[in-house]
């Protein structure tokens, strides 16, 4: 497979405030990536190799020649020596991974550097394995142009309960000092439109803005783990907060499990009702 480590972007600063009908920063791909550059790198392509030099040494102590063979191996990148090493000594100046010098046989004076992770290298490895993983979702969407909250065609009945529901959350979030939006379409740094269900937006005290998204879901079959995937990706996107998922009439133990993992509080309940009261109640105790 082509390297990830071709791709290069200049670093764009996100912000984290949502605006409607807004694109944050310029440029759709670009954009998404620079989400995940730290701040004093120069360029995507130099984390990306680095990346890719702490996931070869996670499963092992490795030389300069065993790590540039399996580069190539693995990524098909081809780095020479004279590229390769500047990434090494800085991720050893970093802590990242260590190099020690070692004899290659008891009777040889031939001496090889090898280099293995840090547990400081593998929480960056853990890190970089988590961005990619966002930015793969959520350009995954992109691609496919899928909608992140479908409505379908509901009954009267169920569109009324829904607006009640949706009612009363909002009222919920009003009563403590948010600014709401219902039914709004916002973009988020990667270019892509979200239809949000519930926007709700309030400046705390150290000057931060909190936004937060609400989705409502109504389904026979609950709410699945496909469906909690796209408001992790769309939370991510927007930069917000924190996303709510308020659902009916039942959700599954391994999405819970998964959701509590992604920070994705969801309330369900027999009906939206329910569900609605039952995060009023206990939205607090977070």
């Amino acid at each position: 497979m082509m390297s990830i480590s071709k791709v290069e972007s200049k670093q764009t600063h996100v912000g984290s405030n949502l605006q409607e009908n807004d694109v944050i920063g310029h440029g759709n791909g670009s954009r998404l990536i620079a989400g995940m550059v730290d701040e004093d790198s120069k360029s995507i392509s130099r984390q990306l190799v680095d990346l890719e030099i702490l996931y070869l040494l996670n499963f092992g102590p490795k030389s300069g020649y065993q790590l540039k063979k399996n580069l190539s191996k693995s990524f098909h990148l081809d780095l020479s020596y004279g590229t390769l090493y500047p990434h090494l000594h800085s991720l050893d100046k970093a802590e990242l991974i260590s190099g020690t010098w070692k004899y290659q046989s008891e009777n040889a004076p031939l001496r090889k550097r090898m280099y293995s992770l840090t547990q400081k290298g593998v929480a960056k490895l853990s890190r970089g394995i988590g961005s990619l993983s966002r930015i793969a979702l959520t350009m995954q969407f992109m691609l496919a142009r899928l909608d992140l909250n479908p409505k379908g065609d509901a009954s009267p009945e169920a569109k009324a309960k829904l607006e009640n529901a949706s009612r009363k959350v909002e009222d919920f979030f009003k009563s403590r000092g948010y600014a709401t939006r219902k039914n709004t379409s916002v973009r988020g740094f990667s270019g892509l439109e979200h239809s949000v269900d519930l926007l709700a937006t309030k400046n705390a005290s150290d000057g931060r803005t909190e936004d937060l998204i609400i989705k409502f879901a109504n389904s026979t079959s609950g709410i699945s783990i496909d469906d909690l995937f796209k408001v992790y990706v769309m939370s991510y996107d927007l930069q917000a907060t924190r996303a709510i998922v308020i659902t009916a009439p039942f959700v599954q133990d391994e999405v819970m499990k998964l959701a509590d993992f992604y920070a994705i509080a969801i309330y369900p309940g027999k009906d939206l009702d329910e569900a609605a009261a039952k995060m009023a109640s206990e939205y607090g105790k977070l």
